[in-house]
Formats: C-alpha cells, structure tokens, sequence
C-alpha cells in the first residue's frame, strides 16, 4: 500500500473553501482512512472538505490509512490568511448578497447604486435594471454596470458590449482593453474591470450577474445596495423595498417602487417541476466539488424562484440558467474549478451566447430608430 494525495494551495484565505483528497493504492473496504490535525480526528474517508475557512485551520492535516497490510499516511500543510476584501453580488431577478453575508430580494426597474464612497465621493457604481417578468409578476434584472471613478466613466452592457461616452465596443473571449484607466478582461463567460486608483473588482457575466469584491480599507465609507465592508455581527436588511427605494437613481421620475412577490409559480405542478429542475443541476456531479465550499441551499430558493417567475427569454430556460451561472462564479471566486458545470444542463454555452447576441441585437437596433438609453433600459432588450 502506498499514499498520496491533492493538496490544495498551501496558503488560503478567510472565508474560502478547501477540499484535500488522501488517494491510496490498494485501498479495500476493510481499510479505513483517517484525518488528523495535531492529533485531533477532523474527518474520515478519502475526501476532507473545509468551508468558511477561519485562520484557526491553519496547521498540517494528516491523512491515515490503517489496513492489514500496515498503515502509511500523508499531510497537506494549510496556512489561512486573513481575507482584506469581502464581496457583494446581484444577481438572477433581483436578488441581493451584501458584503456583509446579508441576503434580500428586490426586483424594481431603475437605476441602482449598488455601492458609492459615501465618504469622499471617490467612485460609484450602479446598476440598470430591465423587466424581465410578466405583468402579473414584475421581476427585473441587471442589464447594465455603470462605473464612475473621478472623471473616468464606462458602462457594461449585457451581450459583452462596453460603451465609453458614446463609443460602443464588443469585448470577445481573451481581449484586455483600456478604457481611461479602467482594465477591462473578457474572460470566457466573465469581464473583469479594474482601476488603478480603487481597491476594487468588478465582474459582469454579459447577462445579469454583478459581483464586486471590495477591499476592506473601505469600511465606515460605503453605501448602496450592497451595503458597507468590515460590519460586525447581524446586518439584515428588514425593509427592502425602503432599501432599494433609497438608493434609485430617477432622473426622469420612471422608476417604480417593487414589491417582492412570495411565490413566482402559479401552479403546484410548475413549482414541483421549478423545484426537480433546480435541485438536480444544482446538486450535480459538475457542482459536487462545490457543495461543501459554497452552499447550495443559498441559491435553491432563488433558482426555484427565477425559474418559475422569469419570462425573459423564458424559452432559452434564462431563470434557472442565470442563478446556476451565479453559483459557478460564488464557486469559482473561491477557488474551485466547476468549469464544466453546463454539460446536461440546457445552459449550454452556444444558447448563453445566442441569448447575451439577441439582446444585444436588438438594443443596437433600438438605438438606430431613436431610442434613448432609459427607453432601452425599461423596455429591456
């Protein structure tokens, strides 16, 4: 018998998640493997999964295979760190993770701020929201990411398209641009933009996530949706609607203060079928390194939610394919690979694409016959 095993990074950080695997030759049912640190038993089996990492975990942990054939053993050594950036992220129809951990929903169609220096006025960001339910429903997404640092500004549209005053550019698969002194990478299914004046990143999946991982060096400083960094304890948000009715952007006194419906599924059969649909993606083998990093029970009620309630682009199953695509990235921030999560799914990476170049086929066509932004934006594209 010999032992081996998968280290994870030796260095990690607040928060994440880690899975280490203690791979065995021989190994027999009989056998029986073991996980140690500093002699305290952590786990047994071959896979010893660690979420919300504390910087308590630090230390080697010993994996111990005893059999008949004798006992041989192997350590990953785990240094965590602590976490200087806490992350924020909208996503699906209307639905709010703070900084703080705090969740909520809120579906109105305006322009949000989604997090703002308060303090010194040095940046802030805000969302634009599209309808994306049904009269009976009103729900709304993310169509668009509005960045303002000093005097730099640049809009994400949905599609991969960036506007700099005016001038409107596709970002494809691997381009890095400047736009003033933002970055701007497309990588795969996600931009990233950065700044060199800020400690923050943005990401936007060209659809309607947003997800914003801010320095802790901002705390006492931030507000918007998202809330501020470096909060101890309970930060619940009881009254969202006040809460997003607070932080609107109305200029042209068009935005409508939402109401969160309870349930989006009409019908207890489409609920059962929302909830089938939701609880086998979620809980497939593609996401399985995931589970014990990320929890899934976070993004179910939303996935169940989207899936019922989402008429968007309903035909392309956009509900239930934008709250899986938020868990991916929740899983990939941390640092596990879930990058074949579309395969048997109907989320596969040509339908996201088709849908991210109709809509933005269509918003290019309703801006050649006259529309303003603000029409394209509450008429959804």
């Amino acid at each position: 018998q010999s032992t081996g095993g998968t280290c994870p990074a030796q260095y990690q950080t607040e928060g994440s998640g880690v899975v280490m695997e203690c791979s065995v030759s021989g190994l027999t049912t009989s056998d029986t493997v073991t996980w140690t640190k500093g002699g305290v038993v952590m786990g047994t089996g071959p896979l010893l999964a660690l979420s919300s990492l504390t910087l308590q975990d630090s230390g080697t942990y010993t994996c111990s295979v005893q059999g008949c054939s004798g006992s041989v053993s192997s350590s990953c050594k785990l240094e965590v760190e602590r976490l200087q950036s806490e992350e924020c992220t909208q996503y699906g129809a209307g639905h709010f993770r703070q900084f703080s951990g705090a969740t909520f929903n809120y579906p109105g169609v305006c322009h949000y701020i989604l997090a703002m220096d308060c303090k010194r006025g040095s940046f802030y960001i805000y969302t634009g929201t599209s309808e994306c339910g049904t009269p009976e429903i009103p729900l709304a997404y993310a169509s668009s990411v509005v960045v303002y640092v000093g005097r730099d500004a640049v809009q994400l549209l949905r599609g991969f398209d960036v506007n700099e005053f005016g001038v409107t550019r596709h970002l494809r698969h691997n381009d890095d641009v400047t736009y003033q002194n933002f970055r701007i990478k497309r990588h795969n299914d996600l931009l990233s933009l950065t700044h060199p004046s800020t400690n923050f990143t943005l990401h936007w999946d060209g659809l309607t996530t947003v997800s914003l991982t801010m320095d802790k060096g901002y705390s006492g400083r931030l507000c918007g949706l998202c809330g501020d960094v470096g909060l101890q304890g309970s930060n619940q948000v009881l009254d969202p609607q006040g809460h997003g009715a607070r932080f609107e952007v109305d200029r042209y006194d068009r935005c409508n203060v939402a109401d969160t419906p309870e349930n989006t599924c009409t019908t207890a059969e489409a609920e059962r079928n929302a909830t089938d649909q939701c609880t086998a993606a979620l809980n497939s083998v593609s996401f399985s390194r995931c589970h014990d990093v990320v929890d899934v029970e976070r993004f179910h009620d939303s996935c169940v939610f989207d899936t019922c309630g989402v008429a968007w682009r309903r035909e392309f199953h956009t509900g239930l394919c934008n709250v899986l695509h938020a868990y991916a990235i929740a899983c990939q921030d941390l640092g596990v690979d879930v990058s074949g999560w579309r395969y048997g799914t109907p989320c596969s990476q040509e339908v996201m694409h088709k849908v991210a170049y109709m809509s933005r086929r269509r918003r290019r066509r309703k801006r050649s016959v006259g529309f303003s932004e603000m029409d394209i934006m509450f008429g959804g594209d």
